[in-house]
């Protein structure tokens, strides 16, 4: 029962209703503060379009996908031109740079 009493407190509502899923390509490409989080934002960036180009390889009838790559595509010219250039990235582990603005950089592994 994991959030419900969030939603008992919001009135019954989730709070993510009416709102799009969570997810990190569209917090890098969409939110302005993706940039000042993540210290290696183009890494990012880069990453998160090359992962979304091979689960749409791995996926192709995922319509869910599909309707987020648009999204994407048409509310962000950064995101299309690394979705044109056709990149595509496995997931990788390794460091992380984060800025955050109560305690400074964050270097995560």
């Amino acid at each position: 029962m994991t959030g419900g009493w969030l939603r008992r407190r919001r009135g019954g509502r989730h709070p993510c209703a009416g709102r799009p899923p969570p997810n990190l390509a569209r917090f890098v490409f969409l939110d302005p503060r993706a940039r000042r989080i993540y210290r290696d934002w183009d890494r990012i960036a880069h990453d998160a379009v090359g992962s979304l180009r091979a689960e749409t390889a791995r996926t192709p009838g995922n319509t869910d996908l599909a309707d987020l790559v648009g999204e994407l595509a048409a509310r962000s010219d950064e995101f299309a031109d690394r979705w044109d250039a056709h990149d595509v990235e496995c997931h990788r582990s390794g460091q992380q740079r984060f800025h955050h603005p109560a305690v400074g950089d964050l270097y995560l592994d």
